[in-house]
């Protein structure tokens, strides 16, 4: 298993699994997800983006020229009240193919973003996960996150 940078060739598998996360969340835990949104135009031309724009990345990790993991992430400027944070780096996507779960390569995977985020001056790093996700915030706890704000929602 090797952990690189993603390239144009490997969008469709990316967008694969992208579909079982985004299954995964609404099965799970958001009923308001949009489960064919990775398959969408607006979606690919997304990741096409990402995977060229320097102020964002994907890292993946193959198997076997299987892509069966990736993360995602971006860089942005601040609000203007935080004014000691000037440029935040936020962990959009991370998701690893169920049958590779528990095996520490997720955690490498993380590891090859936060070395990329370290390498951007980054002051901050920023993740969001469902409320329900006890796993995902298990990890992200695990890995020097602490709750920062907290966002309530409700239907109407």
């Amino acid at each position: 298993m090797e952990i690189i940078s993603a390239r144009i060739e490997h969008l469709d598998q990316i967008q694969n699994l992208s579909s079982k996360l985004i299954l995964d969340d609404y099965e799970n835990y958001d009923k308001t997800v949009d489960i064919n949104r990775s398959h969408s135009e607006d979606w690919e031309n997304f990741f096409r983006n990402w995977i060229i724009d320097n102020n964002s990345c994907i890292y993946i990790a193959i198997d076997n020229n299987k892509v069966i993991w990736y993360v995602y992430g971006w860089i942005y400027s601040s609000v203007s009240w935080r004014i000691w944070t000037k440029h935040i780096a936020e962990l959009y996507n991370f998701f690893v193919d169920e049958e590779y779960r528990s095996a520490g390569v997720g955690w490498k995977l993380y590891q090859s973003f936060l070395d990329w985020v370290k390498l951007q001056n980054v002051d901050r790093l920023k993740v969001v996960a469902s409320a329900a996700n006890q796993q995902a915030i298990k990890f992200y706890k695990k890995n020097s996150f602490e709750e920062y704000t907290i966002t309530l929602e409700t239907s109407l």
